[in-house]
């Protein structure tokens, strides 16, 4: 055997690792078991095991010991394992120390290691520390749960209905538009996961409720931890009453008097005077009774008053507020007798910003502030300083919520509300405007991050403009809002505002309007790979284009014949949509906007290849690709690159599975999940045709994991096709057969359709079912045929050949097998190597003779292709079909499904995918 020190190279063999492999790898030098591993990366022993095998192939060595010592020879991996793997949660970093509570964190966190604990309420009023306590909680146990700990803030939602997308978008769920509500696609997601989930300030989204229950019901290891200043009132609920912190001394110090001093240091550094006065710090932390908030804004004034004064002015507040206030809810009382004196002693300057900086939702920039709230830096510097607003980490500015309610009172008060909610409206509006040039161009990402960062008051200045029906002016940021939402597939989102305007304004004599906003919500329901025809759509539309004719409105007109040209080429309607979109691609590079014209280029491309304009449909995407780089419109390169790709795969002309992993690692740079899912899908089938097996099962592995984080069909469907050959290739066809005909009914178009009906056919023939396979080869060469899809084609015909074979028309068959070897953009050993069907041409060899064999053969290979596929469509026509079953009745008759339950079959799909993927292992890779 060749020693260790002989087969290592310098330490650029580790720049071959992955990044799981990466951690695998630092989680071995740590020590840990293949158990260990497990728990910590949320993957299964056998996956490790799988990974592990990866990596001693990519080092050169034969065992664990001899990788971990390589690795440490080169001084890798050094830090701990908790530095060097991912953490799994969305919890803010702490800005202050966290101070107290341990009680309360004993008690919380007792709870939840008991099963029969799923949800608990931490209740109280405002201002007592709630958030702070849940998060505190999350924070000392982060590995406590598999899937993470995740941070829901629902403080700025102003319904229950935007519960389901807010918890989404916290947990990095994605959306996707289709017959199943967002509802349920959440509950399908969490539905195996095993997390905590902080749903912070409930109080105001009770009628909410059955959100949570379902939760519950649905996701066996999901547990709740919300904060609220009103119990849920759910039989599942165990609520928490937060009090105040300890105000009574224990020795030289209480939580309550702990947190005031560290509020004034962080005020004034040098102050000294904790013991010295230590009396009248307990006062304060009395009157207040402990209230974390209350604490803070008194400690705010410590620079300007002395802390027997500060004492004072609470004692007159509290008894001030109970005395005459009596008619408030009990949870405002003590909060309120905090803010008035604070409110009083501000200037009238500062009175103004604070009461404009409550139409904020979620914070602001500090342009936002000077803008909308008109501070100035002074002013804005001063509320920082007395805790009335925060400064992040980030460099945002946000507000507690109570206080935010309390100024947004004072704001109607100051009769100011109306003009401040215009100004934060058209603030907010001109910004998303001004983002189209970016989202187009250069700057899509930073220009992505901002909206994000902001999309909460983008949500807010709509609704107020749909509420006072005055949703004219907004129009101009809707170009940024459709981009917006198709680049971060948040199409439910997007869906979501259209629809809810579209039903709640008065439209009459604003027809331009509402026809503007059909179309957003159509373009939300029509993404190129999860469309969802509606015919009443295309009325729509045209509607919107004789109107876009009648104003002379010539981007508008483009977008109405884009959108008519892609639900034509949903509709299979390809020369139709064709033509359509060639006049939008013509309008928009007349006005000059590249980013829709390589788009136009771009949405042309699948119905020519789909139609057989083979060379067309390469010039659409080498035209897209060219005009996407130049403008720098990285996710259009991307797309483009990816139809470039799969053109020359379905041609033949490149069926390198290299170029295709250029595309991936474009969509994984961007961040971008659909693209991810399509291409890792398709460069795994690409690998499994070259009979690049380990390469396939790396890249099922990535998708798989992509549709764990996503939710997207895409992923779901990507992940199918590629398991299913996998299967092919380890001789369990009936898995196969299982999976294609759960996904044969949920696919969207043809660009997953074709691979899974191959995927059928095969493994009905490695089953021996020939007659059953006959209406996928069939079908599917149809449509093969007229697209000119020679990859595709070369598939369908390698099963023709065993089914010819059976019919005993060997010469035929023999004859195909010629012109396949001639013409195969793939290795011949695929051909040659898969049992059926080479069985099938050893025994036409043996029937025909070899000379005759031979001569078939030779007779084919100087055929053209696809006269012989047309010739072969001839055979099979011949075949008996009526006692066939369709897919449809094949699923009820074997597996006792029904078609008609599409939510069913997918559920069905992602069992099967979790219960097998440990199969990737062992036996599986000796293949």
């Amino acid at each position: 055997m060749t020693s260790t020190n002989n087969r290592r190279a310098d330490v650029g063999v580790f720049d071959s690792l992955t990044e799981r492999e990466n951690e695998i790898l630092a989680c071995l030098v740590q020590g840990m078991s293949n158990r260990e591993v497990s728990d910590r990366l949320n993957l299964a022993v056998t996956t490790v095991k799988w990974y592990t095998r990866q990596i001693y192939n990519k080092l050169g060595v034969n065992s664990r010991r001899e990788a971990v010592a390589l690795a440490k020879d080169y001084g890798l991996f050094q830090l701990s394992v908790t530095q060097s793997t991912k953490i799994r949660h969305n919890l803010p970093a702490e800005t202050t120390p966290f101070i107290g509570r341990k009680r309360e964190i004993d008690t919380v966190t007792n709870l939840l290691e008991q099963p029969k604990h799923r949800l608990l309420t931490i209740l109280a009023p405002g201002g007592m520390g709630k958030s702070r306590l849940a998060l505190q909680i999350g924070r000392i146990h982060p590995d406590r749960f598999a899937d993470g700990i995740y941070f829901v803030a629902l403080q700025s939602l102003s319904a229950s209905e935007q519960i389901v997308v807010t918890i989404g978008e916290s947990i990095g769920f994605v959306f996707v538009p289709g017959e199943r509500s967002p509802e349920q696609q959440l509950l399908d997601f969490l539905k195996n996961k095993e997390m905590l989930l902080i749903l912070d300030n409930f109080e105001h989204l009770l009628t909410g409720t059955t959100y949570v229950t379902d939760i519950l019901r649905t996701a066996p290891q999901i547990k709740i931890l919300t904060t609220s200043r009103q119990s849920l009132n759910l039989t599942s609920e165990t609520v928490l009453k937060l009090n105040g912190l300890a105000y009574e001394r224990d020795g030289d110090s209480s939580d309550a008097a702990d947190l005031f001093v560290d509020a004034v240091r962080q005020l004034s550094p040098t102050f000294q005077g904790a013991d010295q006065f230590q009396e009248t710090i307990d006062r304060i932390c009395q009157l207040t009774e402990g209230m974390p908030l209350a604490l803070l804004l008194a400690a705010a004034w410590s620079d300007t008053l002395t802390l027997a004064q500060i004492a004072d002015e609470i004692e007159a507040g509290i008894g001030f507020l109970e005395q005459t206030k009596s008619d408030l809810p009990l949870r405002h009382r003590g909060i309120r007798a905090v803010f008035e004196p604070t409110w009083q002693r501000l200037t009238e300057s500062e009175r103004l910003v604070l009461a404009r900086f409550s139409v904020f939702a979620g914070g602001c920039t500090y342009e936002a502030a000077t803008q909308v709230a008109k501070a100035t830096p002074a002013i804005l510097q001063s509320l920082v300083n007395k805790a009335l607003i925060i400064r992040t980490s980030s460099g945002r500015y946000e507000m507690h919520e109570l206080l935010r309610q309390y100024a947004n009172e004072r704001l109607e008060e100051l009769d100011l509300f109306v003009a401040t909610k215009d100004a934060h409206a058209e603030y907010y509006r001109d910004l998303l405007s001004q983002q189209e040039a970016h989202l187009k161009g250069n700057n899509q990402n930073e220009s992505l991050k901002l909206i994000d960062a902001e999309f909460s008051n983008v949500r807010s200045a709509w609704g107020y403009k749909v509420s006072i029906n005055d949703l004219e002016a907004f129009m101009i940021s809707l170009e940024s809002l459709r981009l917006y939402f198709l680049m971060r597939s948040r199409l439910v989102d997007g869906r979501s505002l259209s629809e809810n305007a579209i039903h709640a304004l008065h439209w009459e004599g604003k027809q331009q309007t509402l026809l503007a906003l059909q179309l957003l919500s159509i373009w939300m329901r029509s993404d190129t790979f999860t469309s969802e025809f509606r015919p009443e759509d295309l009325d729509s539309v045209q509607a919107l284009i004789a109107l876009a004719k009648k104003h002379h409105d010539t981007s508008t007109l483009a977008l109405g014949y884009m959108t008519q040209g892609i639900l034509y080429s949903h509709n299979s309607e390809y020369d139709h949509a064709l033509d359509l979109l060639h006049e939008a691609q013509t309008i928009y590079k007349t006005i000059g906007d590249n980013y829709n014209h390589a788009f136009a280029l771009r949405s042309q491309c699948l119905p020519a290849m789909f139609t057989g304009q083979i060379e067309r449909a390469h010039d659409l995407a080498n035209k897209a690709y060219s005009l996407s780089d130049a403008i720098g419109d990285l996710r259009g390169s991307a797309e483009a690159l990816y139809l470039k790709t799969i053109q020359e795969h379905n041609d033949g002309s490149n069926t390198n599975v290299e170029n295709m992993l250029q595309v991936v690692k474009m969509h994984e740079d961007l961040g971008e999940g659909r693209g991810l899912s399509i291409s890792l899908g398709a460069a795994g089938m690409i690998a499994w045709m070259h009979s690049n097996y380990a390469l396939a099962r790396s890249l099922y592995i990535r998708c798989w994991e992509q549709f764990e984080r996503s939710g997207l069909l895409d992923s779901l469907l990507s992940a199918t096709i590629v398991r299913a050959l996998i299967h092919i290739t380890d001789e369990e066809p009936n898995k196969a057969l299982y999976l294609s005909l759960h996904a044969l009914p949920i696919c969207t178009n043809l660009t997953y359709f074709e691979p899974i009906r191959w995927c059928h056919a095969i493994a009905r023939v490695n089953q021996g079912q020939y007659q059953m396979a006959l209406p996928s080869i069939y079908f599917s060469m149809q449509q093969i045929i007229a697209a000119e899809f020679i990859s595709i084609l070369v598939k369908m015909l390698a099963l023709a050949i065993i089914l010819l074979c059976e019919d005993n028309k060997y010469i035929f068959a023999s004859e195909l097998a010629g012109a396949i070897l001639q013409h195969s953009p793939y290795p011949q050993s695929w051909l040659t190597s898969w049992q059926p069907l080479s069985a099938a041409l050893n025994r036409a060899r043996a029937t025909l003779g070899d000379d005759l064999y031979a001569a078939a053969m030779k007779n084919g290979a100087g055929q053209d292709l696809f006269v012989l596929a047309k010739s072969t469509l001839s055979e099979l026509e011949t075949w008996d079909w009526r006692e066939i079953p369709t897919y449809s009745e094949q699923l009820q008759i074997e597996y006792n499904e029904h078609t008609h339950n599409k939510l069913a079959l997918k559920e069905k799909l992602i069992a099967f995918h979790r219960k097998n993927l440990n199969t990737l292992d062992g036996q599986e890779f000796q293949h």
